[in-house]
């Protein structure tokens, strides 16, 4: 499970493989941010809030595919939840990246 603010870095994953993390949000929350960067390859961002999204993210909340490893989602009310947040492996894969997740509270 990741902490608000916490960086995982060193993050691989070969081409349709996948890497599954889960952030608790709680009820003061705003502004919930989640991202990749760094490393090399391309990686593929699936996020949605209670159960964890397939690996072909038909079913996320959100998504973010751009070309690369660098990957962002952001919303700016989020609900009181558990996140899932689901990489997959681009074409070639993802090697040594890092995730982060951040959001304010009031």
């Amino acid at each position: 499970m990741l902490s608000k603010g916490q960086v995982l870095g060193g993050l691989s994953a070969a081409q349709g493989g996948t890497q599954l993390f889960r952030i608790d949000v709680p009820v003061n929350a705003r502004n919930l941010q989640i991202r990749t960067l760094g490393g090399s390859g391309q990686v593929k961002m699936y996020v949605r809030a209670t159960r964890a999204p397939s690996a072909d993210g038909s079913d996320a909340d959100a998504s973010s595919v751009r070309a690369g490893t660098t990957q962002n989602m952001q919303t700016a009310l989020p609900v009181s939840d558990s996140y899932f947040i689901r990489l997959v492996g681009g074409t070639g894969g993802y090697r040594n990246i890092s995730l982060t997740t951040t959001y304010s509270t009031y």
